[in-house]
């Protein structure tokens, strides 16, 4: 009888990723070809100011034949840009570092557009240093992880900047004050710009902040702490911040532009509010140990305490590892899960459970997933 799961020849497999990367390439042409059709020229929005949309809304500003983009998208706007008598382009500002808003610039051609590149001066290691977020060997200490999994969206390439942008900067180009607010949530360093434009309204270039009709972007960008709610905090005091600002036009990086913002961003901070109380409900009768877990008794061993005779688990104050020992009577024993607490920790634990409950041999580890609060401590053990 013939071996049903036979693995493929190489041969086929190399033909097959061939053409995966040719589908690809095709798409992305396509992709460019669409673009130019449907977007003969970037869309005056106010008098000025353009905006033209692919990965994300790229907003162009215009002084005679020079300009100044917020944020790039796939680079497609190039192509555009002489339609609206662009010959230069000055700066690209972005407003946060996720892919979307920068992943053309590695792949551009600008030819004699030559743009500087300015970013927000708290997020330009995830422009210049993409891979020091994006490691394949992670540890629970990381920056800008939850427990080793990066909630940063790095672009693909390092992209070289050649200014950055606090908090309370103002940036001149041409006739444009560029008054630079920082408004972190969706991204830790996010920046919103804000002009005034030729008609004296005050525009707001909002990033991923708020998009038209008072909606969130996405909720992972967001996630910075594993369910305590951090992200969202501040994404919400960013919201009021610009409540206070009370801008008269928002242009978000995805979505319509918002042309009655107060209303929306009120709507919008109070729906954070409610989510941030659903989110974290029941965290006031959980912050320690004894009110997390009512059914535990202490032991002989120290920071041990029994489930049942047979189950055991870490347990004190202030204290949460995860670990969990099921004991037999024969004394041979089945761990679940084993992580984010010291080794020798883990030798007391055991050798009190060894003399005090016969503990002899742990034949086995169950790790419940992948998180590394959960298994860094498997191998040791």
């Amino acid at each position: 009888m013939k071996n049903k799961n036979k693995p493929l020849p190489v041969g086929i497999i190399y033909s097959v990723l061939l053409c995966a990367v040719y589908l690809a390439c095709l798409c992305e042409q396509i992709i460019a070809e669409v673009h130019q059709l449907n977007h003969d020229a970037p869309k005056e929005i106010v008098s000025g100011i353009y905006l033209w949309t692919d990965t994300c809304n790229v907003y162009i500003l215009k002084s005679g034949e020079n300009a100044l983009l917020i944020d790039f998208g796939d680079g497609s706007v190039l192509a555009a840009l002489r339609k609206i008598g662009v010959k230069k382009i000055d700066w690209i500002l972005f407003t946060h570092h996720h892919r979307e808003q920068c992943q053309g610039i590695g792949k551009a051609d600008f030819g004699d557009y030559s743009p500087k590149i300015a970013v927000p001066e708290k997020e330009r290691e995830f422009f210049e240093e993409p891979l020091k977020f994006r490691k394949i060997k992670v540890s629970l200490n990381d920056p800008y992880t939850v427990y080793g999994s990066s909630y940063l969206r790095v672009p693909i390439q390092p992209i070289k900047t050649e200014k950055t942008l606090k908090d309370g900067d103002t940036f001149q180009w041409h006739e444009y004050q560029i008054k630079c607010v920082h408004m972190p949530g969706n991204s830790p360093g996010a920046m919103t710009y804000l002009i005034k434009s030729q008609s004296n309204k005050l525009v707001a270039f909002s990033g991923d902040l708020i998009l038209n009709g008072a909606l969130m972007h996405n909720w992972f960008d967001s996630e910075w702490d594993y369910g305590f709610g951090e992200g969202i905090r501040t994404l919400l005091n960013s919201v009021q911040k610009l409540v206070d600002l009370n801008p008269d036009l928002i242009l978000p990086s995805h979505s319509d532009i918002i042309e009655e913002p107060r209303q929306q961003l009120m709507l919008y901070r109070d729906k954070i509010k409610h989510a941030e109380l659903l989110y974290l409900r029941g965290y006031d009768v959980s912050n320690s140990a004894p009110f997390q877990d009512k059914v535990s008794k202490p032991t002989s061993v120290t920071n041990i305490a029994s489930v049942t005779p047979h189950i055991f688990k870490l347990k004190r104050d202030n204290f949460y590892p995860n670990f969990s020992l099921i004991l037999s009577k024969t004394g041979k024993a089945l761990v679940v899960d084993c992580g984010l607490l010291s080794e020798s920790l883990l030798d007391t634990v055991l050798d009190g459970l060894k003399a005090n409950y016969g503990l002899q041999k742990i034949d086995a580890v169950v790790i419940t997933h992948m998180h590394g609060d959960h298994f860094l401590e498997v191998p040791y053990l």
